[in-house]
Formats: C-alpha cells, sequence, structure tokens
C-alpha cells in the first residue's frame, strides 16, 4: 500500500498521473485518427455512390487458389446412423428415416449378426432381417454386413414401402 501523504507517496502519485495523462492523450489522438480515416471513407464511398464513375482505387490484392480433393464424410459407424445417413442421401423424409429405425430395433435389435430361421425353411439375416428369397440380389455374406444390409433395406422400402417386414404387417411398428 502507498502513502501519499509521504514525499515518495506524492512523488509516485505524479509518476502515476503522468502515466495516465500520456495514455489518455496517446488514446485521445488515436481516435481522432481513426475518426478522421472512417469519415474520408465514407466521404469516398457516399462520393462514389453518388458519381458512379469515380472508382476508388485499392491496394492490389492477391489470391491463391488451391484446388483441394472432395472429402467425403462416412456414415457408417453404426446401423442407426447409417440408417439415417443413407436415408437422407436418399432424400427421404425424417418420418421414414425414423420408421426404418424402429423397424431395424424390432427386426433385430439392429444387430448384423442377428439370424431368423423361418417356418418355411428360410432364413431372416441381419439389421433388416432380409430373407433368403432376396438371394438373387444380395447374398447371405452381404445381408451380415450391416451397411450392405441397410443399402438393400432401403431399396425394398422406396419400390414397396414398409410391406416386407412382418412388424409392420403385426404392428408390432406403427408403419
Amino acid at each position: 500500500m502507498i502513502d501519499y501523504r509521504t514525499k515518495k507517496g506524492r512523488e509516485i502519485k505524479k509518476e502515476l498521473n503522468n502515466e495516465l495523462k500520456k495514455h489518455l492523450t496517446q488514446s485521445i489522438v488515436a481516435g481522432v485518427l481513426l475518426g478522421f480515416v472512417v469519415g474520408a471513407t465514407l466521404t469516398s464511398y457516399c462520393h462514389q455512390l453518388k458519381n458512379p464513375k469515380i472508382e476508388l482505387l485499392a491496394p492490389p490484392q492477391t489470391m491463391i487458389v488451391k484446388e483441394v480433393e472432395a472429402v467425403t464424410i462416412s456414415c457408417n459407424y453404426d446401423p442407426i446412423t447409417y440408417i439415417r445417413c443413407r436415408g437422407e442421401q436418399l432424400n427421404q423424409s425424417n418420418e421414414d428415416i425414423m420408421t426404418m429405425i424402429r423397424i431395424a430395433k424390432a427386426e433385430s435389435g439392429l444387430r448384423e449378426d442377428a439370424i431368423g430361421k423361418n417356418s418355411n425353411g428360410t432364413y431372416d439375416i441381419g439389421v433388416f432381417q432380409i430373407n433368403d428369397v432376396h438371394n438373387a440380389k444380395i447374398s447371405r455374406a452381404d445381408r451380415f454386413d450391416f451397411v450392405k444390409n441397410i443399402d438393400y433395406a432401403w431399396e425394398l422400402k422406396i419400390r414397396q414401402g414398409f410391406n416386407p417386414w412382418s412388424v409392420c404387417k403385426n404392428g408390432k411398428v406403427d408403419c
């Protein structure tokens, strides 16, 4: 703590006041200069608007254009993310995307390794439980790959609606 009643304290106070005055003067000068620059710029701009033939001279600018490679962001982190991402890529509504997610949850619990055996001897495989009757279009091995399974499920949905899934027919999922 400084005691300003002492000679040393008064000297410090005087020094601080001088520093304060110096900074205040510098701030005022800087403000005035900035005001002149802004005023001149606005005047030139207004003059240009009134007289469009006059062009303001601007410092030359250099632009560097670099060609970059397109980046594809993968959305195959997990089945839910991929169902949503693929649905958006196919311009499907949010309602249909949510229905597809509910179907996959009800059919397989979103498990890509899910297998269901039917009474007629066929198997339902993968996230969307794609049946053996589709072997001509998607192999059994591909039905275990959740990305290929989901891609094919979206194809089915676009062609046939939600009819291919039993959970829609039996009311487990409101489709």
